[in-house]
């Protein structure tokens, strides 16, 4: 990136009026030549694939519903008919196992 000297603009321009040129066109000249500068300079941006993959998951992510209603109806339809049998040793495996993970860490 290239930073342009402003001051070095404003000295010109200070001196084109003082050389007898007004005030207007001097600003005049000074805004062309600046607009032709900047229409041969782009600035470019590129995108590396990776952050195309992690916006493309972003957004499926804020688009997938909150609530997966077919697992609710599932366990609800369990519970109704006395199907759905809570294994306490297998949640409190899974509790152990999360806290010797925090432990390790």
């Amino acid at each position: 990136m290239e930073i342009d000297k402003t001051a070095t603009g404003r000295m010109e321009l200070y001196s084109r009026f003082r050389i007898g040129q007004t005030p207007a066109r001097a600003a005049a000249s000074h805004s062309a030549q600046a607009q032709n500068a900047d229409a041969s300079r782009m600035d470019t941006v590129s995108v590396s694939d990776e952050a195309m993959l992690r916006t493309e998951a972003y957004r499926a992510a804020m688009n997938a519903p909150d609530v997966r209603q077919d697992k609710i109806d599932a366990l609800r339809g369990r519970i109704a008919d006395g199907t759905y049998r809570i294994d306490s040793r297998r949640i409190a495996a899974g509790m152990l196992g999360m806290e010797k993970a925090m432990l390790t860490r």
